[in-house]
């Protein structure tokens, strides 16, 4: 609070880096601030909506499911001879309007009065795996590698002794980025980041003000999440998917006037160009897919509902050893996003079975209850809009080229929407280096060209098969011989 006014001055000699920088001074003027605005007779005008803010405070207490108290010795990091302490279950939720940044309302909480810790803006957990769109797959879009139908390798490999699984354990074989994303399947998007890494998605990280250390960045795992993030700072960088590719930082200080009458603090936005905005409606397309066979399809029925009214898309996480649990929806008007867990690093399950998604239902009773109170604010009858930039087109999603030039003895055409910079070029074989970059050969060292022929998962209710008669396992789509035989 204390950066919002003019409480030091040069006759102090202290200066405001000074504060920012050392925390005993920063404690002492945020006191300073915060008596200043109880007693002094300053004017605070704040985004939050009080009809939104007293419903989600109402529905958090009433209408929320928890895992229920944990003891914090059963603590990842807890130690031989700490003192014990009974920790409830936790959550923090934030709605934001896109455009203008506007916190309408959160959720800092169970009970204040138990833990003043602010879950919604304070607390930074691990963000599983909501870093993958923004790492891996909107940057991939960007740079014009991938379209949602580009085809993608989900099989397992050994990285210098890195042997990550997907979360059921089992390999997808060949399966498009939207169906990859939307089921939050580990081994292929950990191929495509093994290419992703080459391209500077850094640059896209920085501008969503996640600050991701070079370390992480270089790392094979950083798509699964382990990355610190507060609930505010995902509901940031989703919001640009929300906003045509633009983020505008969220607040929740609209102006403060001191007793004078003298405005001493008033916010100014200054939106920021993240993603084109072909890149936002692509990943928009792919994450509707979370709903209706992907990692929200638990609250299918509310997306059912909703169909034609909001226009939701969404990403779930879960962190290693299920101590954070996330889910970040958005649509053309708002994000709003959850997380639950611990004030310590502690297990909210122990067995996978175990799992009742209590994130995704309580996410659901929010935006109801939501709907009920503020339906235009919530984005009621807004629709992602196409913008010109992107086309439905016939190519080869195996091999990212056009129809014309595609080899039926390698790949079979389809119709998708693309971006109007997607690099497709002509192929002479699977072993085409942008091919194999894209499949992780730089994490597999055993990867084979036969690995890349067979069936096709486009969606659960869609699959078809590529790579000549030696992979057609029941389809004749095709009758020509694959001409690529450089296997490994």
């Amino acid at each position: 609070m204390w950066k919002l006014l003019n409480i030091s001055s040069p006759k102090e000699g202290i200066s405001r880096e000074d504060v920012n920088s050392t925390p005993l001074l920063n404690q002492e003027y945020t006191q300073k601030a915060n008596e200043a605005m109880r007693n002094e007779g300053y004017q605070i005008e704040t985004t939050i909506d009080k009809t939104i803010y007293d419903t989600m405070q109402d529905t958090k207490n009433n209408n929320f499911t928890y895992y229920g108290q944990r003891s914090s010795l059963d603590a990842l990091n807890a130690t031989e001879g700490e003192e014990e302490e009974i920790l409830n279950h936790e959550v923090g939720m934030v709605l934001k309007d896109n455009s203008t940044g506007k916190i309408l309302g959160f959720v800092g909480g169970r009970n204040y009065d138990e833990s003043e810790v602010n879950h919604a803006t304070q607390t930074k957990r691990q963000a599983g795996s909501t870093m993958k769109p923004l790492s891996t797959f909107a940057p991939a879009i960007d740079q014009g590698l991938i379209v949602p139908d580009t085809v993608l390798l989900d099989k397992e490999f050994n990285d210098n002794g890195y042997e990550p699984s997907n979360y059921s354990t089992e390999e997808y074989g060949l399966v498009s980025a939207k169906h990859a994303l939307s089921n939050s399947y580990n081994l292929s998007t950990l191929r495509l980041w093994s290419e992703v890494k080459n391209h500077n998605p850094g640059q896209y990280l920085e501008q969503m003000n996640l600050n991701v250390s070079d370390e992480l960045l270089s790392t094979a795992s950083l798509p699964l999440g382990s990355n610190d993030v507060s609930v505010v700072e995902n509901v940031d960088a989703f919001s640009t998917f929300g906003n045509e590719g633009e983020m505008t930082e969220s607040y929740m200080i609209e102006s403060i006037t001191d007793p004078s009458g003298e405005v001493v603090y008033e916010q100014q936005q200054d939106p920021t160009r993240v993603f084109k905005d072909s890149t936002s409606f692509l990943m928009a397309d792919m994450l509707k897919e979370s709903f209706v066979t992907g990692s929200v399809y638990h609250i299918k029925d509310y997306y059912d509902s909703v169909q034609g009214v909001y226009d939701w898309s969404a990403k779930t996480g879960t962190s290693e050893r299920f101590v954070d649990s996330w889910m970040v929806g958005f649509n053309p008007k708002v994000t709003l996003g959850i997380w639950m867990g611990y004030d310590r690093n502690i297990p909210q399950v122990y067995d996978t079975d175990d799992e009742q998604y209590y994130h995704l239902y309580n996410w659901r009773n929010m935006a109801q209850a939501l709907t009920n109170v503020a339906p235009e604010q919530l984005g009621a009858y807004e629709e992602f809009q196409q913008p010109s930039s992107v086309r439905e087109e016939e190519f080869c999603a195996l091999t990212m080229e056009l129809k014309d030039d595609c080899s039926s003895s390698m790949d079979k055409p389809i119709k998708g929407l693309i971006a109007e910079d997607t690099q497709f070029s002509n192929k002479s074989s699977l072993s085409d280096p942008a091919i194999q970059a894209r499949m992780g050969a730089a994490v597999d060292s055993g990867l084979s060209n036969s690995d890349l022929r067979g069936r096709v998962t486009r969606t659960y209710d869609d699959t078809y098969t590529v790579g000549g008669r030696s992979s057609r396992s029941s389809s004749s789509d095709d009758d020509d011989d694959d001409d690529d035989d450089d296997d490994d």
